[in-house]
């Protein structure tokens, strides 16, 4: 499986699963916020609950699914 990682301007390819490194980096500071989704949570600028969104420091917008809206928010209130 293909995966596209985005640092900076750029982008690399990486041939593993999501479920691969969800495992080896989600921990506090990689979270699965979709299906198809992991997001680095230093780089989250908001999270627009009523529309599921993040929107990170880049401008750039991911959609949220309603499973993990809730962590999200729990550890939102957390850093608080």
């Amino acid at each position: 499986m293909e995966c596209i990682t985005v640092k900076g301007d750029s982008a690399i390819k990486v041939y593993h699963s999501l479920i691969y490194l969800e495992k080896k980096y989600c921990n506090k500071f990689f979270f699965r916020c979709n299906k198809s989704t992991i997001v680095n949570l230093t780089h989250i600028n908001y999270l627009e609950t009523k529309t599921r969104k993040i929107v990170l420091k880049n401008n750039f917008e991911l959609k949220v699914s309603e499973s993990f809206l809730k962590y999200l928010r729990d550890i939102s209130k957390d850093n608080i």
